[in-house]
């Protein structure tokens, strides 16, 4: 695995650094304060790691019966993006506790390039919720389509899979803020949707 390392400004202005994980097929993008400490395979990196961008071809491999990327590979995807990003917040091992709202909104074909973005929206005391943004393209178009979008929730565990706190999180843009209130608002009619289903599996056991 090679790291290549750059420099970038994220969206909101914030000097960072763009640090590229490349391996056999995946590539992510990373954005850390330019000001941090230097980068070491043991160097603890909680609470920089805000956001993240895996990168990379849709194969053959990923086909279904209709000659489109099936939907197994790119919550595959959403899933090892989301974990990616909440361990790399944590610093430490994470388990996901919620996958919510996932809508395939039209579908990846075999050979476009992927994008998988994810990101901290929301901190509580040991959760963290990432938004996970798949986008696709043609190789040689310009601009990417979103495909799928989804919220997860990730809860930090330490050696002995116990629930840690984790770095607090503060929006610092009126989108950031946007979608930290996004977040709250499916954390609220996720109570909802878990109540009705505990309510039906108790009537319906079997």
């Amino acid at each position: 695995m090679r790291m290549l390392r750059g420099g970038s400004r994220s969206a909101d202005c914030l000097p960072t650094r763009s640090v590229a994980y490349a391996g056999r097929h995946r590539t992510a993008h990373l954005l850390l304060p330019s000001n941090g400490p230097p980068l070491t395979r043991d160097a603890p990196i909680a609470g920089t790691q805000r956001e993240l961008t895996f990168r990379f071809l849709a194969e053959p491999g990923d086909v279904n019966f209709g000659g489109n990327v099936h939907g197994g590979a790119v919550m595959k995807w959403i899933d090892q993006a989301g974990y990616a990003c909440a361990a790399g917040w944590a610093g430490t091992y994470c388990v996901t506790v919620y996958v919510g709202g996932i809508q395939f909104e039209r579908p990846v074909r075999i050979g476009q390039l992927v994008e998988v973005h994810a990101q901290i929206v929301l901190t509580g005391t040991t959760s963290m919720h990432v938004a996970v943004t798949v986008s696709a393209r043609d190789t040689t178009a310009e601009g990417a389509e979103r495909t799928t979008h989804c919220l997860m929730v990730f809860v930090a565990q330490d050696a002995q899979r116990r629930s840690i706190p984790v770095p607090a999180y503060t929006p610092g843009t009126d989108r950031e803020r946007e979608l930290a209130a996004y977040a709250r608002d499916i954390m609220r009619m996720r109570k909802d949707i878990e109540a009705a289903r505990r309510d039906f599996l108790a009537r319906y056991p079997g």
